[in-house]
């Protein structure tokens, strides 16, 4: 297994999605410090200098936030991309499908990933909003919406850790034909219709956060 998890670690792709999500998860983890000033200490319209000086905190790390999420979104791409182009690596797959269906884990960690895309753009027009205002009025709730944002970014990041990690490059796949075929014969990663059931909302989502971020 150790054995395994360090081949994987040689794949570029897989390198470069887990240093996105783990640059991600710790600009927003950081920024939670600052969260929780916010919404202790802000005070609209307060002109005293603790205020001023938690404005311009708070103002450098919506910044640094910002960079984590578009790393994040960045990261999903890779992800996606770099599972299709992995197809020709694993036995019957055929597309990304087969590859994420050789693992338990495999839809499980594109559905979070798509969930955080989702979420981060959303957080990322409020913030655009926030800087466009003349005031600072949408400062603490981009903040509070944080608080629910961060931890999903960390959960995307340890499900992809773990589907990285269980990745087998040596298994016989299935491609999406036989996964979505009520009738065909059971093989791995088409006894049950739950990777089939996660991949079309799964694109949907997709599709919808970069409407969003547009």
């Amino acid at each position: 297994m150790e054995e395994l998890a360090l081949t994987n670690l040689t794949r570029p792709w897989i390198l470069a999605r887990l240093a996105c999500g783990v640059a991600a998860a710790g600009l927003v983890v950081h920024a939670l410090r600052v969260s929780l000033r916010v919404l202790r200490h802000w005070r609209l319209g307060a002109t005293s200098e603790g205020q001023l000086a938690l404005e311009r905190r708070a103002e450098l790390v919506a910044a640094l936030v910002q960079m984590g999420l578009v790393l994040s979104l960045l990261g999903l791409t890779l992800f996606t991309l770099g599972a299709d182009r992995s197809a020709a690596s694993i036995r019957g797959a055929m597309c990304a499908y087969g590859v994420l269906a050789s693992s338990p884990v495999g839809f499980v960690a594109l559905g979070s990933g798509v969930l955080t895309a989702l979420v981060a753009a959303l957080w990322l027009v409020l913030h655009r909003l926030d800087l466009r205002l003349e005031r600072p009025t949408l400062t603490r709730r981009k903040f509070v919406a944080l608080l629910g944002l961060a931890p999903l970014v960390v959960v995307d990041q340890l499900a992809f850790a773990a589907f990285a990690l269980d990745l087998d490059f040596g298994v016989v796949a299935t491609c999406c034909a036989s996964g979505l075929d009520a009738g065909g014969a059971p093989v791995l990663g088409a006894e049950s219709g739950g990777g089939a059931t996660l991949f079309g909302p799964a694109l949907a989502l997709a599709g919808g956060a970069a409407l969003a971020l547009a």
